[in-house]
């Protein structure tokens, strides 16, 4: 019986130390985690919305550990598994290499959304599944018409060249600036009218935002007009009638 329970123990024994050993992680699942859940506001060699990633190669496993417990809120939950391939893809060598592996000259990147569909989204023609309000509340417009979109948010030309494909749509789904996160807390972005809202943003990604300047003028000399001409047809009768009582 004694030879039993101590068998027992040492296998315990061994399945928690085994345990303990830190999982082996992969840097090209690193590079897939770091682009989908990161990139919205960290780079690696620059600083985005959030600090540079770069000196993250040279911290500890804890220190890692307690830096993606604080943006889960935000990135999502890591498994162990995530956690160690972000290890390992911070640690790696060649990181200039994961990140930007080499294209073919002349191909850009094709992105799985669909630019029409963006656009229908983007100005509220088509509504956002979960009832988010349309990006043209907050940011320009890249139509040739109408008011020119709102203030609030930042000029979006150059936004695919800045973030690139997949950290576009991540910063879109994940709402990952300040601006976006109260906005679309309770109205999240699906990942698909993230994909259709980046392609969008790529098809203008050279395209200036529509000013609004001159159309703005416009309509107030044209309203101010239109207020001070129905003013004097509702009131010329009565200048007429006090001419007449002050000439008797």
């Amino acid at each position: 019986m004694k030879k039993w329970i101590l068998a027992g123990s040492c296998f315990l024994m061994t399945l928690s130390i085994t345990g303990a050993q830190p999982l082996p992680g992969q840097p090209e699942e690193g590079v897939v985690l770091f682009n989908k859940k990161c990139t919205a506001c960290h780079a690696i060699g620059k600083v985005v919305v959030g600090p540079d990633l770069k000196p993250a190669g040279s911290k500890t496993d804890g220190d890692l550990n307690l830096a993606f417990n604080r943006m889960e809120p935000m990135a999502g939950t890591l498994s162990p598994k995530n956690r160690a391939d972000l290890m390992a893809f911070f640690r790696a060598g060649n990181l200039d290499s994961l990140l930007n592996p080499p294209k073919k000259a002349g191909i850009a990147e094709i992105l799985p959304g669909n630019p029409e569909t963006g656009e229908a989204l983007y100005y509220g023609d088509n509504r956002l599944q979960n009832g988010g309000m349309a990006c043209v509340s907050c940011h320009s417009s890249f139509r040739d018409s109408g008011l020119g979109g709102g203030k609030l948010g930042v000029p979006l030309t150059g936004a695919f060249s800045k973030f690139g494909g997949t950290g576009l749509t991540s910063a879109i789904q994940s709402a990952a600036f300040p601006t976006m996160r109260e906005p679309y807390r309770m109205h999240e972005i699906t990942q698909a009218e993230a994909e259709h809202l980046a392609a969008y943003l790529q098809k203008n990604d050279r395209v200036p935002e529509y000013s609004d300047r001159f159309t703005f003028l416009f309509y107030s000399v044209t309203g101010a007009l239109g207020v001070f001409g129905l003013l004097g047809i509702l009131y010329r009768n009565r200048l007429i009638s006090v001419r007449q009582t002050v000439k008797q």
